[in-house]
């Protein structure tokens, strides 16, 4: 459904559906995103209190650094924000504080060849391609596409590319000019159309309500220490009933 409706990529903090049925492998809880779902990319992110050592360990693997925290952690003049900002950019890197949407689009893998031609790896179904040389490059880009809805377009700022795709993954070039950027994006077939009908009302009534009752604890209940208590005992009590 994300992909369908021209997402980029999807960030949660858990990598599996509830319940779980199987465990995530090495190979993809190490690697920039999950490509498991539809090769629809599943970033993880972390909170705060999962202590600097995962967040510099996601660092270390070439992860991109995606925080998560809710709004009670604000409170008191943003102390907690600011020392845990403070404890990480004290660690040994160079951190660049981008957008959610900035930070998905240029996370990738690339690696240069014998030839000269720049082999990238693309996770977000959009990406943003810099070359940082003194001459023209080739890039091969490589990005998973088992299961996927099927590919409609691949362009290059907005550029119709030829692609090329075998069921596990999709591959194109692009030519890059020296100091130039490129937005990259692989547009999928978009879903057949009912009319404006929604044919799952209740599902539609359950997400909604869902939604609405998350923004009314952030933007309200979290503000009020006594209000939240309350809240947490009445969750308490219908789950165990």
């Amino acid at each position: 459904m994300l992909q369908e409706h021209c997402f980029i990529a999807a960030v949660n903090t858990d990598a599996l559906p509830f319940p779980a049925r199987e465990a995530l492998t090495i190979r993809e809880a190490w690697g920039l995103a999950i490509n498991r779902y539809g090769s629809f990319p599943l970033f993880i992110r972390r909170y705060p209190s999962d202590g600097i050592a995962n967040f510099a360990f996601d660092i270390l693997l070439g992860k991109p650094c995606l925080i998560v925290e809710h709004h009670n952690f604000f409170k008191a003049e943003h102390r907690d924000v600011v020392r845990f900002v403070n404890t990480l950019n004290s660690l040994n890197v160079t951190l660049h504080w981008r957008s959610l949407g900035d930070v998905l689009r240029r996370s990738y893998q690339w690696r240069i060849e014998s030839d000269g031609i720049v082999q990238v790896r693309m996770f977000a179904n959009e990406l943003l391609l810099k070359n940082d040389g003194d001459a023209e490059r080739e890039y091969r880009i490589e990005k998973a596409d088992a299961d996927s809805v099927g590919i409609e377009e691949v362009t290059a700022n907005d550029r119709s590319l030829d692609w090329q795709a075998n069921g596990v993954s999709v591959f194109f070039t692009c030519a890059i000019p020296p100091g130039k950027e490129v937005s990259l994006r692989v547009r999928y077939t978009p879903p057949a159309s009912n009319n404006g009908r929604n044919t799952n009302i209740r599902g539609f009534l359950r997400i909604a309500a869902r939604r609405y009752l998350c923004e009314f604890r952030d933007n309200f209940l979290s503000r009020h220490e006594g209000l939240m208590a309350v809240a947490k005992r009445a969750k308490a009590i219908v789950s165990r009933s």
